[in-house]
């Protein structure tokens, strides 16, 4: 498990790639499936206290650049 310092900062390298993941994939299957790479390890190393943090973080990333979350498109729970 990582800590929550850690899991920041991959929130935020996240944050900084998510320009260029909506230029490289306008369509949003394409989008969520690279999008949901890199969350996927967010949430897995994310332990019981943070689980719900870190889905809103990532909920929120998605909102900001336009991919509002949808439930079938979560990475599962960790």
């Amino acid at each position: 498990m990582a800590t929550r310092e850690v899991l920041q900062e991959r929130l935020d390298e996240l944050q900084r790639l998510m320009p260029e993941l909506v230029r490289q994939y306008p369509n949003r299957e394409d989008f969520m499936q690279e999008f949901c790479g890199y969350a996927d390890q967010i949430s897995e190393d994310a332990g019981a206290a943070d689980d719900a943090w870190a889905q809103e973080a990532l909920d929120s990333l998605l909102t900001r650049h336009g991919f509002p979350p949808t439930q079938d498109e979560l990475p599962a729970d960790g």
